[in-house]
């Protein structure tokens, strides 16, 4: 057995969960399912808009119901799910739904893969998961308590893939050591991901003495050397084990980005660029009565109804860059305000730069 560099930022021994094959690739729907959870680490990354509140999410997109998460799927050409939260199993009946309405919606195929703890476990409850088509399933256990720990037995009555996914903690070499000794032989995979300090007010890492590695990175200082032991530690006790050591960089650069670059494909309209990165590079005229605004300029300027629509929620209109660069001078001349904006073609929208003309 040896550490490998997966191409990804990232380092692995053996192979990459089916989960984490399709992660990198920009594959897969993150479902957050709810905000509730019965623990409260004190690494918890949740910003303060989802922490211990009912909400749901489909990457960016706040939903109501499974319906509007399969339309966030299909916009992202995605081939399976992560469901995470919070804790997915502190709304069962949900969970389940949305697992099932995947399923019937893009096939058994579709692969999903759900994080959880040990403290809400019971045997009827991933009977429910697994009936609902689960393929995997990811435990975050306490490092500091192994009393929940020997629930991983009931996990092993069901025929699905199994693994244990925790942040390497710089100082708790100890502990992480005991649990690794402790499921190896009860688990197929094992996730350890580099630590990051969370701008909440639910992270105590700051005032744990956590630091980051430097002024630009959330990365905690000391995560990234924990995890290689590990890794080594798992080498030299032999543990038959897929191990991956999943980098801040992974998540933000290949995950992030990938995901943007699909969806990106699938809503970019015919004025639209799309950069190398997936951003949408747009032009857009910000005016007030949007639709006379519209229909006086396509008669003007002799535009054709697809290379100009109405964007209501930010009250403007959007077209090419080439259009507002050539009549930017005659769009000032009747008020308006002619912009090229990069943002990325996630549900927010969020803008990376606007520039007026």
């Amino acid at each position: 057995m040896v550490i490998e560099n997966t191409g990804f930022y990232s380092s692995k021994i053996g192979c990459l969960a089916k989960g984490c094959r399709q992660c990198v690739k920009g594959e897969k729907l993150v479902l957050f399912i709810t905000g509730l959870c019965p623990r409260k680490c004190y690494y918890c990354p949740l910003s303060d808009e989802k922490y211990g509140r009912d909400v749901i999410y489909a990457n960016e997109r706040p939903v109501k119901n499974a319906k509007a998460a399969i339309v966030e799927a299909e916009l992202c050409s995605s081939r399976g799910a992560g469901i995470t939260g919070g804790d997915p199993l502190a709304r069962m009946d949900r969970t389940v739904r949305f697992i099932k309405a995947l399923k019937k919606r893009f096939g058994q195929k579709f692969h999903t893969h759900l994080y959880t703890s040990f403290n809400l476990v019971d045997e009827n409850k991933l009977r429910k998961l697994y009936d609902a088509g689960l393929d995997e399933i990811r435990f975050h256990p306490d490092i500091d308590d192994d009393n929940l720990w020997c629930k991983i037995g009931v996990i092993r009555k069901f025929d699905w893939d199994v693994g244990i996914e925790i942040p390497a903690i710089p100082g708790k070499l100890r502990q992480m050591k005991k649990m690794v000794d402790f499921f190896n032989d009860k688990i197929d995979f094992l996730n350890l991901n580099e630590l990051e300090v969370a701008d909440n007010k639910i992270s105590k890492l700051g005032e744990m003495g956590f630091i980051t590695r430097d002024m630009l990175s959330y990365s905690v200082k000391g995560s990234e050397g924990a995890a290689y032991k590990i890794m080594k530690y798992c080498i030299y006790k032999e543990y038959n084990l897929d191990v991956h050591y999943c980098t801040a960089k992974l998540k933000d650069t290949v995950q992030l980005g990938k995901r943007i670059k699909r969806r990106a494909k699938k809503i970019a309209k015919s004025y639209d660029i799309v950069d190398e990165e997936g951003i949408l590079v747009r032009g857009a005229i910000h005016c007030r009565d949007l639709a006379k605004v519209r229909k006086e300029l396509m008669k003007e300027f002799d535009i054709p109804g697809e290379l100009i629509d109405i964007d209501d929620a930010r009250e403007r209109l959007l077209t090419s860059v080439e259009i507002v660069e050539e009549l930017k001078e005659e769009l000032k001349k009747k008020g308006l305000k002619p912009v090229i904006v990069e943002e990325y073609p996630t549900w927010d929208r969020l803008q990376l730069t606007v520039n007026y003309l």
